[in-house]
């Protein structure tokens, strides 16, 4: 599946999380499953989630070769998109 199915499907689902701080704070409650970002996003973001899939192994995370505006237009979103996160089934946990 390409990232561009992935996030549309992910959209359609309800289980899209738009913006860096949004995206954390569920990757901090462990309810992302993958985290994108543009190829432009800013270098704080890379490191930062780099920094998090070193001490935790329960995402994959993606450096797109889009920037900020054509994922903010796979959104479906008027504004530019840097990060996203897909959320995990969270139906199975117990």
């Amino acid at each position: 599946m390409t990232y561009t199915t992935e996030i549309k499907k992910a959209k359609n689902e309800d289980k899209l999380v738009i913006g860096y701080k949004k995206t954390l704070k569920e990757l901090g409650k462990g309810n992302i499953a993958k985290v994108f970002l543009s190829n432009n996003a800013p270098d704080f973001m890379k490191s930062k989630f780099n920094k998090i899939k070193k001490s935790s192994k329960n995402f994959t995370y993606f450096i797109l070769t889009i920037d900020n505006t054509e994922l903010g237009t796979l959104c479906k979103k008027p504004f530019s998109v840097s990060c996203l996160g897909i959320k995990s089934d969270t139906k199975n946990k117990a």
